[in-house]
């Protein structure tokens, strides 16, 4: 039985309805989990530290020299260009993500036809949804490097003329310019799956190097484009040290607990969340697919030429994916990574006849069920609504501590004011942040020089409130924790206010 889906001379009815119900369908349950009804739902994430990034480079301030990023520019200009049209609101995150998940699933469904049929395909994309999209309907760097890495391989899994290729090296470029070893783990597996597939049909050594040298150029052309302003305006070392020394030096030892089973223990220790757990287990297991594929495919005298061709670029392209998130295998990076491993698990049971339709179809049911019943579930949630600075924003019950927070510090500032802090509050209240480090850890992730120029802007703007969370008011590791200097300044002139919020002693006005 070929696990590749027939060849046929037209696409039926129903195949040709199949992507327009799978978008329609997605886009409608993304939509009520980040809107009751017409209201946006602020919802927290990684994205208010880039949508705060944006703002900042709205205000004139350049990454790299005026604050600290790691990243490649991608991210923060995305939320930049938004601000720039629509005016600095919350809501641009949600629509965002709306827009990012809708591509995201369109390359998925793409993708998947390519080697399943359509009941497994569907199944695909409903595992991708529900046990992935959910989790971390987050609108930061992750989904949009994944979707242009999707994008790279959608360029060349059916055929893979120059020009294709082209398409892909410049996807893998744009990936980059979100997370930059993401694109790069993408040309790897590219171009290893052109090595091998030049020595499988014994094509002439020219056809492989003329595949890598346009698929390098591309990647090279546009993140060089990219990366261009940057490089002239804050410098090639500067941009250098910020997306690779620094990163390489120190991001480790603050990404320790992002280990690849952390996850696991960090669900399994609430009972509430038992569901995310599971959820979680499922992500983990999923890698075993390309474990188990080299050993399924060698010797495989079933699939034809091309079928088989297609399912070992998915393979390389998601074990290149997998392997870049190992070492910080936190839920959004193994969930943006998993779509590739569903479908090739899938293509491997259905291979071998262990995934019989009736199965498929009801497990396909019931993930559909369980859909439906989350997303009435979060329409009941809505705790309360409040009107912010950056739009009305609706709250849900499992964060009604962040709605108190919101609410304590909306009275207590205004519009502009100076804060330090997390920005899941500071963003949507439209407080500005006066120092080079976006947030504060207790390892070498936060220099000592990173700390003396934070309690040089507190001191200087005399900011009156920050948000230092209670953790950080104590000493960590020995010889990683470098805050000691900042808790003493904060000893001196900040009292606790409410929640891990310190309030300013002295009643100066804060200088703009």
């Amino acid at each position: 039985m070929t696990a590749a889906k027939p060849t046929s001379t037209g696409l039926t009815m129903k195949s040709k309805a199949l992507l327009p119900g799978v978008l329609l369908c997605v886009a409608l349950y993304v939509y009520f989990h980040l809107f009751a009804l017409a209201t946006p739902i602020l919802r927290d994430g990684d994205q208010w530290l880039f949508a705060q990034s944006g703002a900042r480079i709205v205000a004139g301030q350049l990454p790299y020299r005026d604050f600290l990023e790691m990243l490649t520019p991608g991210i923060d200009l995305v939320y930049a260009c938004s601000f720039m049209l629509f005016g600095q609101r919350f809501v641009v995150a949600n629509i965002l993500f709306l827009l990012i998940a809708l591509v995201f699933v369109y390359l998925v469904t793409s993708i998947a036809r390519a080697v399943l049929d359509d009941e497994l395909t569907l199944l695909s994309v409903a595992i991708t949804v529900f046990i992935g999209l959910r989790l971390t309907m987050d609108a930061g760097h992750h989904w949009f490097s994944a979707v242009a890495a999707f994008a790279a391989l959608a360029s060349v899994l059916r055929t893979r003329s120059l020009a294709r290729i082209m398409m892909a090296g410049a996807f893998c470029g744009l990936s980059s310019l979100f997370t930059q070893t993401r694109g790069l783990a993408v040309v790897i597996a590219l171009a290893a799956f052109f090595w091998w597939e030049t020595h499988d049909r014994e094509a002439p050594d020219h056809v492989f190097r003329n595949r890598l040298l346009v698929l390098l150029a591309a990647y090279a052309t546009v993140l060089g484009l990219g990366l261009s302003y940057f490089l002239l305006r804050a410098g090639p070392y500067t941009l250098f040290d910020a997306t690779v020394l620094f990163p390489v030096k120190y991001y480790g030892s603050y990404n320790v607990a992002s280990r690849f089973w952390e996850p696991l223990a960090e669900w399994s220790n609430n009972r509430e969340q038992f569901p995310g757990f599971i959820a979680a287990l499922f992500l983990h297991a999923l890698p075993l697919a390309y474990f188990v594929f080299p050993f399924d495919i060698k010797g495989d005298t079933v699939c034809s030429t091309e079928a088989k061709a297609k399912v070992v670029l998915i393979a390389a392209v998601g074990s290149a994916l997998f392997i870049e998130v190992i070492n910080s295998a936190s839920l959004i990076r193994l969930v943006v990574t998993s779509a590739l491993a569903i479908i090739l698990a899938l293509w491997m049971l259905n291979k071998h006849r262990l995934l019989p339709k009736r199965v498929a179809v009801t497990a396909l049911l019931v993930l559909v069920g369980l859909s439906v019943v989350e997303t009435a579930m979060t329409q009941r949630s809505v705790l309360a609504v409040l009107d912010l600075p950056t739009g009305r924003a609706a709250f849900l019950k499992r964060g009604e501590g962040w709605y108190e927070d919101c609410v304590y510090l909306a009275r207590h500032t205004k519009p502009g004011d100076w804060y330090f802090g997390d920005d899941d509050v500071g963003f949507p209240l439209k407080l500005r942040n006066p120092a080079f480090v976006p947030y504060i850890t207790d390892t070498d992730l936060t220099r000592p020089e990173h700390v003396q120029e934070l309690i040089k802007s507190l001191e200087r703007y005399q900011v009156p409130y920050i948000s230092i969370e209670s953790g950080n008011r104590k000493m960590g590791v020995v010889g990683q924790d470098h805050l000691q200097p900042l808790r003493e300044y904060i000893e001196t002139h900040y009292e606790p206010a409410y929640h891990d919020f310190m309030r300013r002693r002295d009643n100066l006005e804060p200088r703009q």
